[in-house]
């Protein structure tokens, strides 16, 4: 999120005004500067060390120890840092470089996520005169915090603050409106002298009154005073139970943003029965009768498939389906969003942690008969291919199947095969010995992936063991269960693979979602599919907040990244339409661990 070499020309140049006269204090720290620049970052330390430990009282040390802070920031060495700087800021308040050296107290916080204490040194960066590049990477920086960070409890203890910077109040305010802490965000606005959410309405209203706005913008506004969303999902029929939670978290999101907001979300909801012909008679009725803006759902995939096909003669309006999980459904128009983790995004994104991260380069794949597993499958190969890694071998089962024998024989032969091929030694191997080889050695292979339900993987992790193939297993989300930890034991120990993310009971904002849930409908919210509809209608609330700049509503969602939602981290910004936020995990003793 922050980057430091951006301004290390400036930080060099800054520390090199008014140096001492002093030969040895000059030539230490031209000789500091070159190891900086070089990203000798050791020698960088122990150099302006060595000088501390005889001249640590020396006035000039105002100049040199900045660069020294730099460098123990850039080993990560945060403990070092938070000393120098206790030290520095008592010693030298006055310093030019005091505002360099809060920056970097910002950075060094946010990267321990202590992210309100750095939100706070960010603001203190500016407050004492930080200007031009690093003026903009405070204030950039502070807001990504805010944007992807921040909890209620954080907004809450900075707004009882007197000595944020100005900018930063304001981006706290719009923190307060979208925790929907709309009184404190008023009353925050008129402490600190800044325009509240409803004067900034008013004057959009005055200005369309007057005759301010061109025609062109007078004609754009008044369409835009009510905004149309439908909303389609299964409300009667099968599958009712999941359009009726979709729909819920729909509403409480839009009548959020309508209670803090103007233009106002009319919201146009349909029961499509999860029928594919009355998904598409209601899809007409959306877009040729009412004429709406954006169209949430459908929440089946076999219905969001129809309804996205019905898309691409209407590249105006946008459709976000919040639980559809069919890969290729948004790619069937620049228009269409899935919210829900894909299975070729969970694929691909456990090939990419094994390529990229663990180095591997050759694969086997066990993989279930099933329409999830054949779409894995293929996906997970072609991520594969694409890193410049392969395949090796392949075998596939029925699901429920309890001997393996088949399969893992199968897999031996070819990855020995393979082996040979790859030694050179395959023709001058007699059978007997090849059949010797099968039968005693083990047998190693980079990852095994096996995209499979948490029933089947505990077979076959303890048959990947009895079979001698040793290899670092992989998988998808079946594999995040209770019987995956508790019945595959130290066979699926250290085993990686890629799941969306989990709302936990204890976080901020899940416990907010579900407080208006209650108040809402007087029942307790599900844990899948109303969070899903408020983060769908939510990001959509999201863009119709801000400024479009003569931006299609499509591109605007294009641009989401890092949107904090009650499931998860939801971005856009991939050029697939799909969010593609994933958790890699993995299995140590008996717990989940997220490693990416």
């Amino acid at each position: 999120m922050i980057t430091l070499r951006k301004i290390l020309c400036l930080i060099v140049l800054l520390i090199s005004v008014g140096l001492s006269q002093d030969s040895d204090y000059k030539s230490i720290f031209e000789q500091a500067k070159q190891y900086y620049r070089a990203e000798n970052y050791d020698s960088t330390i122990v150099v302006i060390q060595r000088y501390l430990a005889k001249n640590g009282r020396e006035k000039s040390n105002e100049q040199i120890v900045p660069l020294l802070m730099e460098a123990v920031v850039r080993k990560s060495d945060w403990k070092t840092f938070y000393k120098l700087y206790s030290i520095f800021v008592r010693r030298f308040p006055e310093s030019v470089f005091i505002s360099r050296i809060n920056y970097l107290k910002g950075y060094s916080d946010a990267q321990q996520k202590k992210y309100k204490d750095a939100i706070i040194a960010f603001s203190e960066c500016l407050n004492t005169g930080a200007g031009g590049t690093l003026d903009s990477l405070a204030y950039y920086n502070v807001k990504k915090i805010f944007e992807s960070s921040v909890t209620l409890s954080d907004a809450n203890e900075l707004s009882s603050r007197s000595d944020l910077n100005v900018k930063i109040t304001s981006l706290l305010i719009n923190c307060l409106y979208d925790f929907g802490q709309v009184e404190k965000a008023n009353k925050l606005a008129e402490k600190s002298g800044q325009r509240s959410l409803q004067q900034q309405s008013a004057e959009n209203k005055d200005a369309i009154n007057t005759g301010s706005m061109n025609r062109s913008e007078k004609e754009k506004t008044s369409r835009n005073k009510t905004i149309k969303v439908g909303v389609l999902a299964p409300l009667t029929e099968g599958n009712s139970d999941i359009g009726k939670y979709m729909v819920k978290g729909v509403q409480i999101a839009v009548e959020s943003y309508n209670k803090n907001y103007i233009p106002s979300i009319d919201l146009i909801i349909y029961d499509t029965k999860g029928n594919l012909i009355e998904t598409a008679k209601k899809m007409h009725e959306l877009l040729e009768i009412n004429k709406v803006d954006a169209i949430i759902g459908p929440a089946l995939s076999s219905c969001a498939t129809v309804a996205a096909a019905m898309m691409i003669q209407n590249p105006e309006v946008i459709m976000i389906t919040p639980t559809a999980t069919d890969d290729g459904i948004a790619e069937l128009s620049h228009n269409v969003f899935q919210l829900n983790i894909t299975a070729g995004v969970l694929s691909r994104s456990i090939a990419r942690y094994a390529v990229d991260n663990l180095q591997i380069k050759e694969f086997a794949i066990i993989t279930p008969l099933s329409e999830y597993g054949k779409t894995s499958t293929i996906l997970f190969k072609e991520e594969v291919k694409r890193l410049g890694a392969k395949i090796v071998a392949e075998e596939s089962f029925e699901e429920g199947t309890s001997d393996f024998k088949i399969q893992f024989e199968s897999l031996r032969k070819k990855l020995a095969e393979a082996q040979w091929k790859k030694t050179g030694v395959e023709n001058s191997m007699k059978s007997k010995d090849k059949a010797l080889y099968l039968t005693d050695s083990t047998i190693d292979i980079g990852g095994l992936f096996i995209p499979a339900e948490s029933e089947d993987v505990v077979k076959i992790a303890a048959q990947v063991y009895f079979y001698r193939i040793r290899s670092q297993l992989l998988g998808s989300n079946g594999w995040r269960s209770n019987t995956t930890i508790m019945d595959g034991k130290q066979y699926v120990n250290n085993a990686l693979f890629s799941d969306s993310y989990e709302i936990n009971s204890q976080d901020q904002k899940w416990l907010n979602f579900s407080q208006l849930y209650k108040n809402r409908f007087n029942e307790a919210a599900d844990k899948i599919i109303s969070p899903l509809g408020y983060d769908a209608a939510g990001v959509l609330c999201s863009i119709f907040i801000k400024s479009r700049e003569n931006k299609s509503l499509a591109d605007e969602l294009r641009n989401i990244s890092g949107y904090n939602g009650v499931t998860g981290i939801i971005s856009f910004n991939n050029g697939q339409g799909v969010n593609t936020e994933v958790e890699i995990l993995k299995i140590s003793g008996k717990k989940f661990v997220k490693v990416q």
